[in-house]
């Protein structure tokens, strides 16, 4: 039996090209549509608050070497549609 375990989650989004073979992100979409001057339909009520990788990976960084132990939700302060 594991005694005092301790544990870390954050969630988190973050927007970028995917590199998973046939499988299309929003953002993909959104790219291939604009290198081939297709018009395109968003919608423009949905707001994202996503990290850079940069940051990401600093606040990754900050919650480890702190050994902070809960639930993070990593986003921005500011959001995008």
């Amino acid at each position: 039996m594991v005694e005092n375990l301790l544990n870390l989650m954050q969630k988190t989004n973050f927007v970028g090209l995917n590199i998973v073979a046939n499988r299309e992100s929003l953002s993909d979409w959104v790219y291939k549509s604009i290198i081939v001057c297709k018009k395109i339909q968003v919608l423009d009520d949905v707001y994202f608050s996503s990290l850079s990788i940069t940051a990401l990976v600093e606040m990754i960084t900050l919650v480890v070497q702190k050994k902070l132990i809960s639930i993070y939700n990593l986003n921005s302060n500011n959001d995008m549609s």
